[in-house]
């Protein structure tokens, strides 16, 4: 378990990394959670360690990315798009070159 003080730090620096993603410390849990931007139905994730948290977004992730037809990506931020709006790469780069 974290400390509280790093806590919500954590739950920033992930939530940096992990485009189309809200991510944030729940002290009455002692969890992190994480909102999925991009998904057309409410996506929850909790997790007590920020490396479970991620792992799961990224599975997550692939699952909507795989969904919406494209396929594995080679980088490991995989992204999806809705509504025109691509989430998920820090570069904003994905399969289909748009």
């Amino acid at each position: 378990m974290m400390p509280r003080s790093r806590s919500a730090v954590v739950a920033a620096q992930v939530q940096m990394t992990r485009p189309g993603w809200v991510v944030i410390w729940s002290p009455w849990r002692r969890m992190l959670t994480a909102f999925a931007c991009f998904a057309p139905d409410p996506v929850v994730i909790d997790e007590p360690t920020p490396e479970r948290l991620v792992d799961q977004m990224r599975l997550t992730e692939l699952a909507y990315a795989r969904a919406a037809g494209h396929g594995v990506f080679a980088s490991s931020n995989v992204g999806v798009e809705r509504g025109g709006r691509w989430f998920g790469s820090v570069d904003g780069a994905h399969a289909g070159g748009r």
